[in-house]
């Protein structure tokens, strides 16, 4: 059974904003997932391999003003902002 926990924190990482977990495998580690809040991206390692998730462009939402002003005046929506999953090497994965 695949488990995802909380991973403990060492003296470099302790104050660290970001979300880690561990990937746990019958008692057994076999990764774990960094998730950097601000900037919305993840670094995965998962049985030797490392993978990084990232949004194409940084990430700004719409303020909620500036949304109700481009709905009322029929503006155009912002360009999509997809999330792209690479692996070690930086090729595109999905």
């Amino acid at each position: 059974m695949l488990i995802a926990r909380g991973a403990k924190r060492d003296a470099q990482t302790r104050f660290a904003d970001d979300a880690r977990v561990d990937l746990i495998e019958n008692v057994h580690a076999i990764g774990g997932i960094v998730y950097a809040i601000g900037p919305e991206t993840a670094t995965i390692a998962l049985g030797g391999e490392t993978y990084r998730m990232a949004r194409e462009r940084p990430h700004k939402d719409e303020a909620l003003y500036r949304a109700a002003i481009r709905l009322a005046t029929g503006g155009e929506a912002p360009r999509p902002n997809p999330i792209r999953l690479t692996d070690g090497s930086g090729r595109a994965l999905a």
